[in-house]
């Protein structure tokens, strides 16, 4: 039988909780253990904007520390969680190196998709961090990153 969690790693980053007045970052991941990875974000309530920004580095420290900005796409869910259609998805939409902004009308109760095709990036992008910045009132988020080995086993290196 077939385990999805032999097949896929799941890497949790953040807990649910109410950010925005400190902002959130999450650990960096190192890509280079994954063909593909989907950083998953689940917004509750959100009452005021924050901008979403992925930075890369060739370590570890040097993601964290935020230095380079790149480029993303994502898909939004079609509608709130807990009613018709939360589980469908949009089109895929490109974000520039700037970030994407998190507004409470858009993202309030959506989920948010976030796809790197770890063969199109280079060493120099081998670690990834996501930066949700400071808002002047609490953001409810939560996020995972959901990666497909590049060689599935029982039990996954870690990525952190």
């Amino acid at each position: 039988m077939s385990r999805l969690s032999e097949e896929l790693q799941f890497v949790p980053l953040f807990e649910p909780e109410a950010y925005g007045g400190a902002g959130k970052d999450t650990d960096a991941i190192d890509l280079s253990r994954f063909s593909s990875v989907t950083f998953v974000f689940m917004f509750g309530d959100i009452t005021g904007d924050s901008t979403l920004i992925f930075y890369a580095g060739s370590t570890n420290a040097l993601a964290a520390a935020k230095g380079t900005a790149i480029a993303f796409n994502y898909r939004r869910s079609a509608a709130d969680i807990n009613t018709t259609l939360a589980d469908t998805y949009g089109d895929v939409t490109a974000v520039a190196s700037t970030g994407l902004t998190l507004t409470a009308a858009t993202y309030d109760y959506r989920t948010l998709l976030v796809e790197f095709d770890c063969d199109q990036l280079t060493t120099t992008n081998r670690f990834i961090t996501a930066a949700i910045s400071a808002t002047a009132n609490p953001m409810d988020v939560s996020c995972i990153a959901i990666g497909k080995p590049r060689y599935a086993a029982h039990t996954s290196a870690t990525a952190l």
